[in-house]
């Protein structure tokens, strides 16, 4: 059923959450090389992902396929949202990869069709673009949503949460190349995003969260993908985190209001994440050949500046110049029915 305005929860500050991780993100991939201390933890805005895909979709498209919407056409949809910069990002791993003197490639153009290497080996499912091992998951999990939320009782939704919280708990490292540690993973933040998202929609009357609360929970939440624990601290940071830590941020965060230019600011970051979370480590790849060209000895941190400032402006230009028209016209192949009106969410 639709939710009270006064329920709608703010996408300005979740889309300054998710450009936030994607910059944690980053960081983690990035900073060894050039010379930057690492957030050990980053890897985990990944988790954060999937609990924010969870409650988006609920959001967005539980009322559509309980309507009708078909799995098909749902697929479809997720899949136009997410191939267009999953291709871009593969194709510049291809460019790298050819840059670096690789001649034979045959085994990986499977991968420019989502289709994951099942050999454990270096550069895990997807060489080109390690990355996008999350993408594979997301849509999986998505698919099975959509299967599901037709009979999705809470119980049944406790029960996928605790199934794949058994799966994942302890074990955050190696799961990239196993196909049943993944789907553990993306599952348990994913449909607990669909759980918090549910109880908030059904919140009698939630409390709003002004800016200086949102901010409180923005720096919580990048301290916590920050930290840098010894190695033996790591899977229990990523335990407490995912578990806990990263549900109730997002309670918060579901009640929390921003507003003027800092949600334009906000939003600005939101929408460049998912271009950044997308290319970064084949850019990476591709700044790091023409660094092994510099004469000059260009010190590490001017290096990191360049890659970064390049960084920003390549995923602006495929943003606004590759990714909004493919997703048009790739809508167009398969145009939307009539459809009941759904909940109103800015971003996907």
């Amino acid at each position: 059923m639709p939710i009270p305005a006064s329920q709608k929860f703010d996408a300005p500050f979740l889309q300054a959450l998710r450009g936030a991780a994607a910059i944690m993100v980053v960081l983690y991939h990035s900073a060894k090389a050039l010379g930057l201390p690492q957030p050990q933890c980053g890897f985990m805005a990944v988790d954060f992902f999937f609990l924010l895909s969870g409650v988006v979709i609920e959001a967005k498209y539980a009322g559509l396929l309980r309507a009708g919407l078909s799995v098909g056409r749902f697929a479809w949809i997720r899949l136009v949202r997410i191939y267009p910069l999953y291709a871009a990002g593969t194709a510049i791993g291809f460019a790298a990869l050819l840059l670096s003197g690789a001649h034979s490639t045959a085994r990986l153009w499977p991968t420019l069709c989502l289709i994951p290497r099942i050999e454990f080996t270096e550069g895990g499912m997807f060489p080109l673009n390690s990355p996008a091992w999350s993408l594979f998951f997301e849509l999986l999990v998505n698919l099975a949503y959509a299967l599901l939320v037709r009979r999705l009782s809470t119980a049944w939704l406790a029960a996928i949460i605790l199934v794949s919280w058994l799966g994942m708990i302890g074990n955050p490292f190696g799961l990239v190349d196993l196909f049943a540690g993944g789907f553990a993973r993306t599952g348990f933040s994913f449909f607990a995003g669909v759980a918090l998202y549910r109880w908030y929609a059904g919140a009698k009357t939630p409390a709003l969260i002004g800016g200086l609360g949102a901010c409180g929970v923005l720096v919580v939440f990048v301290a916590a993908l920050a930290v840098s624990p010894p190695l033996a601290g790591v899977v229990p940071c990523f335990d407490a985190c995912v578990t806990l830590l990263f549900p109730a941020l997002m309670v918060l965060a579901l009640r929390a209001r921003i507003i003027g230019c800092v949600a334009r600011i906000a939003n600005v970051l939101g929408d460049l994440s998912y271009p950044i979370y997308a290319v970064h480590v084949p850019w990476l790849a591709i700044c790091g050949w023409f660094f092994a060209f510099d004469r000059w000895h260009t010190p590490l941190i001017a290096q990191g500046v360049a890659y970064y400032v390049s960084l920003v402006l390549v995923c602006l230009a495929l943003l606004h110049g590759f990714d909004r028209p493919a997703r048009r016209r790739l809508a167009r192949l398969w145009p939307a029915p009539h459809r009941p009106k759904a909940n109103r969410v800015a971003f996907e």
